[in-house]
Formats: structure tokens, sequence, C-alpha cells
């Protein structure tokens, strides 16, 4: 049985990807693509980097951060940041609902390191490793997660892609406000 972990994590970084229905796995122009399919750092023809804020309603703010670095013609390395902050939020109960006076936040935080290759001129894979963290008030939870994918250029300007996004470990929060 499959469970979710870590929402935050589906939040698309390129607008223009997204407003084309999040079809993103053969995008490969720039250092977001490999949001989409990691297996796009092999067609990236310099180092580059890419940076997404959103400002998403009551005060949730949404950053993506990717750095590419070509190592040779057919390599690439690459760092991102995902990351999701509530801001505070003030505590609330039956009892108290105008609020208790306490505050607490969430804050989700994702950090990839990537490679990509180019085996041949129309073929290329990569891989990402995560390091994935939720914060929720007093109690938080981490994994680890692999990103993989592969693209593929047709002959007749057609280009094929496949990937596998936010496949981790087990994990299960920990910390004092799971007492109650």
């Amino acid at each position: 049985r499959g469970t979710t972990f870590a929402p935050f994590l589906l939040m698309e970084p390129s607008a223009r990807v997204a407003a084309q229905g999040g079809g993103g796995a053969t995008a490969r122009t720039d250092a977001l693509s490999a949001y989409y399919n990691p297996g796009a750092r092999g067609f990236q023809e310099a180092s580059n980097a890419g940076f997404t804020h959103n400002a998403w309603l009551a005060d949730i703010d949404y950053n993506y951060a990717a750095v590419a670095v070509k190592l040779g013609p057919a390599q690439t390395v690459a760092l991102s940041v995902t990351s999701l902050a509530s801001g505070d939020i003030a505590v609330r109960t039956p009892e108290q609902p105008q609020g208790t006076g306490e505050l607490y936040s969430v804050d989700d935080i994702a950090i990839g390191l990537g490679y990509g290759r180019r085996f041949t001129d129309r073929f290329a894979g990569g891989l990402t490793v995560k390091y994935v963290q939720q914060t929720i008030w007093n109690s938080s939870a981490r994994t680890g997660a692999l990103d993989a994918g592969v693209i593929y250029e047709l002959p007749f300007r057609a280009v094929l892609g496949a990937s596998i996004a936010n496949f981790g470990t087990p994990t299960s929060f920990d910390g004092t406000d799971l007492r109650i």
C-alpha cells in the first residue's frame, strides 16, 4: 500500500510547464526542467540556475531554487532546494476559538543533489537524491527520496520522456504534539 508524505513536493516550480498541464517529462531547457525529469540535465547546454517564489493564500510562501553545473559536454550536476512556510498561525481550540495566545507554523524543506548524463546524441538519463523534512509546530518527520528519469529524442522531432518522482522510504512524525 502506498501513503502520501510531503505533498509540498507536488507544487510545480515552472509556470510555463504548469500552464501546459504539468506535462514536463520532456522539458529540457533549464535547471527547473529537472524537477519534472532528472534526465533533462543530460541535454542542458550550459550551467544555469532557476528560482521560483510564490506567495500563496494565507501567507504561505513556496520557494524553489535549482543550480545546474556542466561538468563536460555530456554531464551535469545540480543542487535544488524546495521550501514551504506557513508563517505564524494562531492556535485555536473549541474552548478558545479566538485563539489561545500560542502560535505555530508549518515548515517543509527538501534538498536534492542530482546528476544527469547524455549517453548518445538522442538519449539521456538522470537521478536526484533528496532529503525531505516536514515540521508542524513541535513535531517533525524526515525521509530520503529518489527521482529518476530518461529522455529520448526521436528522429522526427518528437521526444519521449519518463520519470519517477519522490520515491521514498517509510517515515512517521515524531514530537511532543503527538501525545495529545
